[in-house]
C-alpha cells in the first residue's frame, strides 16, 4: 500500500513538474512512514512524513487544480503498469483507472490567502435615542434607518475561519418625535428643543443624519452559511435636516424644513452582525452626540434591524 501511494504521489509530482518547467525534476522517497494525499475544489495537496533513515524527514506541495480536468490514477498490485510479452507472472496484475472526484470543502479551507471584494449589504432598522435630555421622546419603532450600499475589500488567511475587511458605504439615521417638543433651528443654526404653537394638532417632528461610512469588520465563519462579525465604523456626517409637520388651530397645514445644521461631522458606530446566506441581524450602538457640543441637544443612540445581501 505505501508503494501504491508513493507510486501516485510522486507521478503528480513529477506531471506538474514537468508542466511548469522545461527541465523536470522527481521526488523519490524510500520508504516512507506516511503518504497523504488530499485533493479541494482547487488543489491537490501532497505530503510525505518520514523515510528510509530520515524518520523527521517531511515534504508538503500544493499543486493547483482545474474543476474541467479530472486527474487520473494508475493502481496496480505490483510497481509496474504494463505486461512484457511472452512472459507470465507468478502474481496476477491488475490496472485500475480512476477519476478522482473534487470534493467540496469548508469555506476557510483555503490552500492559499484569499483576497476578495464584495458589493452589498443593504439594511433597515430602527433606531432609539439616549441619554436624551428631558422633554425629548423620540420613538424607536418611528425612529428608522437605512444601511448600503457597502463595497468591502475581505482578507481571508490560508485555512482560517477569520476574515478581515475595511470598505465604503453609507448610512443615514432618522430620529422621530410625535409628543409636544419639536425640533427647531435658530437663526445662528443651533437646534433646540421647543413646543408646538398652543392649540395646533402634532404631526412629527424628526432630524435626519446621512453619513459616509468607513466600517473596519472582523468575520468568523461559524459554518459554511453562517457567519458572526464586529465592526468600527467611522461615520463622515455631511448632510443633516430638521423636518417638522402639524396643524394650526385654524386648520392650516405647517411644514417647517431647516438644513445646515451643526451635526458632530465625525463619529463612530460599534456593530454587531450575525448573517444566515444573504440574511442577517445586526445591533449598533454609538457612544457620540448626534450635533456638535453646545449647538444641539445631546443624545446617542443604538439600532437593531436585519440586512440582507452578499
Amino acid at each position: 500500500m505505501k508503494r501504491r501511494l508513493l507510486f501516485v504521489a510522486t507521478a503528480l509530482l513529477t506531471a506538474t513538474t514537468t508542466f511548469a518547467s522545461a527541465q523536470s525534476d522527481t521526488l523519490t522517497v524510500k520508504n516512507p512512514a506516511q503518504v497523504n494525499v488530499i485533493n479541494t475544489d482547487t488543489t491537490c495537496i501532497i505530503s510525505i512524513q518520514g523515510k528510509e533513515g530520515n524518520p523527521d524527514f517531511s515534504y508538503r506541495q500544493v499543486i493547483p487544480l482545474s474543476k474541467t480536468t479530472p486527474v487520473l490514477i494508475n493502481e496496480s498490485e505490483t510497481e509496474w503498469n504494463f505486461k512484457m510479452p511472452f512472459f507470465s507472472s507468478s502474481k496476477s496484475q491488475t490496472v485500475k483507472i480512476t477519476e478522482v472526484k473534487l470534493v467540496k470543502k469548508h469555506r476557510w479551507e483555503n490552500a492559499s490567502p484569499q483576497l476578495s471584494i464584495n458589493l452589498g449589504l443593504f439594511g433597515v432598522g430602527y433606531v432609539a435615542s439616549l441619554n436624551t435630555p428631558s422633554g425629548m421622546h423620540t420613538e424607536m419603532f418611528d425612529s428608522y434607518e437605512f444601511l448600503g450600499p457597502r463595497l468591502m475589500f475581505m482578507y481571508q488567511p490560508r485555512m482560517s475561519r477569520f476574515s478581515y475587511g475595511f470598505g465604503v458605504g453609507t448610512n443615514w439615521k432618522n430620529f422621530r418625535m410625535t409628543d409636544e417638543v419639536r425640533f427647531d433651528r435658530e437663526p445662528n443654526g443651533n437646534t433646540v428643543l421647543t413646543n408646538y404653537p398652543e392649540g395646533a394638532h402634532i404631526g412629527f417632528s424628526r432630524a435626519k443624519v446621512f453619513s459616509w461610512t468607513v466600517p473596519f469588520e472582523v468575520k468568523y465563519y461559524m459554518t459554511d452559511k453562517i457567519s458572526l462579525s464586529a465592526s468600527s465604523i467611522v461615520n463622515f456626517n455631511t448632510y443633516a435636516s430638521l423636518k417638522t409637520r402639524y396643524t394650526t388651530p385654524e386648520g392650516q397645514g405647517v411644514k417647517e424644513l431647516d438644513t445646515h445644521l451643526h451635526q458632530n461631522p465625525v463619529t463612530v458606530d460599534f456593530m454587531g452582525h450575525l448573517k444566515y446566506g444573504a440574511l442577517g441581524l445586526y445591533v449598533k450602538y454609538s457612544p457620540c452626540n448626534v450635533f456638535e457640543s453646545g449647538k444641539g441637544p445631546k443624545f446617542q443612540s443604538w439600532s437593531t434591524g436585519i440586512t440582507f445581501g452578499f
